[in-house]
């Protein structure tokens, strides 16, 4: 298993204690002494929302993080009560509704400190009449949910300038890896991958700690002895490995809320058949070091 691995780390508040000192003075700063010792000597799970969790590569995400109670207390939010109903027991806790609702978005992020964005605009296939593909295939989007709707700038605004107000905010976003080509023919579909780039750009310009992660291909069976390969800016393009399984990405992005070397970095990622000597355990910390 990926998870079976340790990590350790300063502790987060030992700066902030400093800085009380420094600047305020014993008399000024028993009261904020005193919350920052509760949450010291208390080991609380971060509250953690999967956006997009009734998706295959998210309601992974989500049931990873439940395994993790000592790290996280995770939330999904969703649009369809009956999708999830088949995917997830009466244990996990969800919202639903539209990324868009900015009233659902903001009860979904309450208390939340980090943010696994795994939504995106969902095209639909044209039917003809008789319920078969029209031929070329032709795709449209709901009204409202467009790419230019789901990943402009004042769509991801709203959920950056509510995940502001969380105690320790952190993103994650799991977007495409060829992102940056223009003429991709994915960008055929409302430009889709133009609105996710320049939605990663806004979140990049916020200085909110993100991490955002451009997977190749996503395939559902989770082959064994595979390692991850690194790229950036679509340099794996022409590679001979182009894919890798949910269950990976799943894994990165989960990791990627542990270890600070994750911190306030966008790269490309796909997995290729372990050397025959090579060790399957993941070293998370090198990884992240190396992105």
């Amino acid at each position: 298993m990926a998870f079976l691995q340790s990590c350790s780390f300063g502790h987060p508040y030992r700066s902030q204690v400093t800085l009380l000192f420094r600047h305020k003075g014993i008399r000024h700063c028993r009261s904020n002494l005193f919350g920052l010792f509760l949450r010291m000597t208390t080991n609380s799970p971060a509250n953690l929302l999967v956006t997009g969790a009734s998706g295959r590569t998210g309601s992974l995400a989500l049931k990873k993080a439940a395994t993790l109670p000592q790290l996280f207390s995770p939330r999904g939010l969703a649009r369809s009560k009956e999708k999830t109903s088949k995917l997830f027991d009466n244990n996990y806790t969800f919202f639903f509704g539209s990324i868009l609702d900015e009233k659902i978005l903001r009860e979904a992020l309450d208390n939340c400190k980090k943010l696994l964005i795994l939504t995106s605009a969902v095209p639909i296939m044209r039917l003809n009449p008789d319920g078969t593909p029209k031929q070329p295939p032709e795709f449209f989007f709901k009204q409202g949910e467009e790419p230019e709707q789901v990943f402009s700038s004042e769509r991801k605004k709203k959920q950056i300038e509510i995940t502001k107000h969380c105690e320790e905010e952190n993103i994650k976003i799991i977007s495409n890896k060829t992102v940056t080509q223009k003429d991709h023919p994915l960008n055929r579909l409302g430009n889709i991958l133009m609105w996710k780039k320049k939605s990663e750009d806004y979140l990049m310009s916020c200085g909110i700690p993100f991490t955002i992660i451009h997977p190749g291909g996503l395939v559902d069976k989770a082959e064994s002895r595979r390692s991850l390969v690194i790229g950036h800016n679509d340099n794996l393009v022409n590679s001979t490995h182009r894919t890798i399984s949910r269950e990976e990405v799943a894994d990165i992005a989960l990791q990627s809320f542990l270890h600070e070397d994750a911190k306030y970095k966008s790269f490309d990622v796909v997995s290729a058949p372990c050397k025959k000597d090579e060790q399957v355990v993941r070293d998370w910390k090198n990884f992240f070091s190396n992105t």
